[in-house]
Protein backbone atom coordinates (compact mmCIF):
# COMPACT_ATOMS: atom_id res chain seq x y z
CA UNK A 1 0.00 0.00 0.00
CA UNK A 2 1.36 3.63 -0.78
CA UNK A 3 -0.04 6.32 1.61
CA UNK A 4 -0.36 9.48 -0.37
CA UNK A 5 -2.22 11.23 2.71
CA UNK A 6 -0.49 11.57 5.85
CA UNK A 7 -2.01 8.87 8.28
CA UNK A 8 -1.60 11.79 11.15
CA UNK A 9 -1.86 15.30 10.52
CA UNK A 10 -2.85 17.18 13.75
CA UNK A 11 -5.15 19.16 12.48
CA UNK A 12 -2.38 21.23 9.97
CA UNK A 13 -1.45 21.34 6.74
CA UNK A 14 1.30 19.08 6.07
CA UNK A 15 3.03 19.48 2.87
CA UNK A 16 4.44 16.06 0.80
CA UNK A 17 4.90 13.21 0.78
CA UNK A 18 8.67 13.17 -0.51
CA UNK A 19 10.82 10.19 -0.32
CA UNK A 20 13.34 10.37 2.03
CA UNK A 21 16.53 11.30 0.31
CA UNK A 22 20.27 11.96 0.85
CA UNK A 23 20.13 14.93 -1.64
CA UNK A 24 17.86 17.11 -2.82
CA UNK A 25 15.05 17.06 -0.85
CA UNK A 26 15.33 20.98 -0.92
CA UNK A 27 13.46 21.18 2.49
CA UNK A 28 14.70 24.30 4.38
CA UNK A 29 16.68 24.92 7.51
CA UNK A 30 13.67 26.53 9.33
CA UNK A 31 11.61 25.55 12.68
CA UNK A 32 9.32 22.84 11.70
CA UNK A 33 7.97 19.22 12.35
CA UNK A 34 7.98 16.26 10.47
CA UNK A 35 6.62 12.62 9.90
CA UNK A 36 7.90 9.84 8.17
CA UNK A 37 6.48 6.78 7.45
CA UNK A 38 6.61 3.49 5.26
CA UNK A 39 2.99 2.55 3.96
CA UNK A 40 0.91 2.13 6.50
CA UNK A 41 4.01 2.36 9.57
CA UNK A 42 4.15 5.94 10.77
CA UNK A 43 8.06 5.11 11.95
CA UNK A 44 9.26 8.71 13.35
CA UNK A 45 7.42 11.99 14.05
CA UNK A 46 10.32 15.03 14.97
CA UNK A 47 10.78 18.67 15.43
CA UNK A 48 13.72 20.67 14.68
CA UNK A 49 14.86 24.16 14.47
CA UNK A 50 16.65 23.42 10.69
CA UNK A 51 14.22 21.37 9.47
CA UNK A 52 15.91 20.39 6.45
CA UNK A 53 19.35 19.61 7.82
CA UNK A 54 17.17 16.97 10.54
CA UNK A 55 16.10 14.87 7.69
CA UNK A 56 18.85 14.89 6.01
CA UNK A 57 20.41 13.58 8.75
CA UNK A 58 18.01 11.03 9.15
CA UNK A 59 18.07 9.41 5.17
CA UNK A 60 21.83 9.43 6.04
CA UNK A 61 21.93 7.31 8.89
CA UNK A 62 23.42 9.51 11.18
CA UNK A 63 23.09 11.13 14.37
CA UNK A 64 19.07 9.94 14.74
CA UNK A 65 17.52 8.42 17.29
CA UNK A 66 14.47 8.11 14.81
CA UNK A 67 16.97 6.33 12.63
CA UNK A 68 16.46 2.71 13.85
CA UNK A 69 12.72 3.26 13.77
CA UNK A 70 12.70 4.41 10.15
CA UNK A 71 15.30 1.85 8.69
CA UNK A 72 13.01 -0.96 10.72
CA UNK A 73 9.25 0.55 8.77
CA UNK A 74 11.11 -0.10 5.40
CA UNK A 75 12.45 -3.23 6.29
CA UNK A 76 9.03 -4.39 7.81
CA UNK A 77 6.42 -3.12 4.99
CA UNK A 78 9.11 -3.64 1.68
CA UNK A 79 7.99 0.36 1.04
CA UNK A 80 10.58 3.29 1.12
CA UNK A 81 10.08 6.03 3.51
CA UNK A 82 8.21 9.24 2.74
CA UNK A 83 8.20 12.43 4.26
CA UNK A 84 5.55 14.87 4.93
CA UNK A 85 6.36 18.10 6.78
CA UNK A 86 5.24 21.70 8.29
CA UNK A 87 7.37 24.69 8.63
CA UNK A 88 6.55 27.01 11.41
CA UNK A 89 7.47 30.16 13.02
CA UNK A 90 9.24 28.85 16.49
CA UNK A 91 10.91 25.77 17.51
CA UNK A 92 8.31 26.05 20.51
CA UNK A 93 5.51 25.45 17.90
CA UNK A 94 7.44 22.83 16.22
CA UNK A 95 7.52 21.06 19.22
CA UNK A 96 3.60 21.45 20.32
CA UNK A 97 2.74 20.51 17.11
CA UNK A 98 4.98 17.09 17.54
CA UNK A 99 3.70 16.39 20.59
CA UNK A 100 0.16 16.27 18.97
CA UNK A 101 0.87 14.44 16.07
CA UNK A 102 2.51 11.95 18.76
CA UNK A 103 -0.48 11.78 20.63
CA UNK A 104 -2.73 11.01 17.58
CA UNK A 105 -0.51 8.27 16.28
CA UNK A 106 -0.29 6.09 19.21
CA UNK A 107 -4.49 6.91 19.72
CA UNK A 108 -5.22 5.58 15.92
CA UNK A 109 -2.30 2.78 15.87
CA UNK A 110 -1.45 1.69 18.96
CA UNK A 111 0.26 -1.91 18.73
CA UNK A 112 0.56 -1.27 14.88
CA UNK A 113 4.62 -2.19 14.31
CA UNK A 114 5.65 -2.34 17.95
CA UNK A 115 8.13 -4.65 16.38
CA UNK A 116 10.06 -1.70 14.66
CA UNK A 117 10.14 0.98 17.70
CA UNK A 118 13.88 0.47 18.42
CA UNK A 119 15.05 -1.89 14.78
CA UNK A 120 13.77 -4.54 16.54
CA UNK A 121 12.54 -6.56 13.96
CA UNK A 122 15.46 -5.83 11.75
CA UNK A 123 17.83 -6.15 14.45
CA UNK A 124 16.51 -9.55 14.97
CA UNK A 125 16.74 -10.75 11.40
CA UNK A 126 20.36 -9.30 10.79
CA UNK A 127 21.46 -11.36 13.84
CA UNK A 128 20.39 -14.67 13.01
CA UNK A 129 21.41 -13.85 9.58
CA UNK A 130 24.76 -13.54 11.48
CA UNK A 131 25.10 -16.41 13.48
CA UNK A 132 23.64 -15.30 17.29
CA UNK A 133 27.38 -16.13 18.27
CA UNK A 134 29.47 -14.25 15.47
CA UNK A 135 31.65 -10.97 16.17
CA UNK A 136 28.90 -9.59 13.25
CA UNK A 137 25.83 -10.44 15.22
CA UNK A 138 27.90 -8.57 18.36
CA UNK A 139 28.72 -5.81 16.13
CA UNK A 140 25.14 -5.47 14.60
CA UNK A 141 23.87 -5.02 18.49
CA UNK A 142 25.80 -2.86 19.60
CA UNK A 143 25.13 0.03 16.91
CA UNK A 144 21.73 -0.81 17.44
CA UNK A 145 22.33 -0.40 21.25
CA UNK A 146 23.79 2.74 20.98
CA UNK A 147 20.30 3.72 19.00
CA UNK A 148 21.96 6.41 16.27
CA UNK A 149 24.93 5.95 13.65
CA UNK A 150 23.00 3.39 12.29
CA UNK A 151 25.14 4.20 8.97
CA UNK A 152 28.03 1.86 10.59
CA UNK A 153 26.04 -1.01 9.43
CA UNK A 154 27.16 -0.09 6.21
CA UNK A 155 30.45 -1.81 6.10
CA UNK A 156 31.65 -4.69 3.60
CA UNK A 157 32.05 -7.72 6.25
CA UNK A 158 28.03 -7.60 6.71
CA UNK A 159 27.42 -7.81 2.59
CA UNK A 160 26.56 -11.35 2.76
CA UNK A 161 24.21 -10.39 6.09
CA UNK A 162 22.08 -8.21 4.05
CA UNK A 163 22.00 -10.49 1.35
CA UNK A 164 20.23 -12.89 3.67
CA UNK A 165 17.66 -10.21 4.93
CA UNK A 166 17.24 -8.32 1.93
CA UNK A 167 18.28 -4.37 2.17
CA UNK A 168 15.16 -2.14 2.90
CA UNK A 169 13.86 0.52 0.05
CA UNK A 170 14.90 3.81 1.11
CA UNK A 171 17.89 6.25 0.91
CA UNK A 172 20.73 3.86 2.14
CA UNK A 173 19.85 1.18 -0.50
CA UNK A 174 22.02 1.92 -3.01
CA UNK A 175 24.70 2.36 -0.79
CA UNK A 176 24.31 -1.51 0.94
CA UNK A 177 24.34 -2.50 -2.71
CA UNK A 178 27.71 -1.58 -3.19
CA UNK A 179 29.36 -3.23 -0.60
CA UNK A 180 29.42 -6.45 -2.96
CA UNK A 181 31.30 -4.72 -4.82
Amino acid sequence: MTVSTCPVSGGIKLQGPKPLALHNMNLRSEPGVYVVSSGECISHIGSSARLGDRVRTLAHLGTHRGSARVICGAFCTGEAPQVWWSYTKSVARARGIEADLKLERETKFFGAYLQCEDGDALRTALVEAAGPDSWHAGYIEAIFSIGEHLAFLNRRELAEVWDAVGIPPGPWAERLRALKT
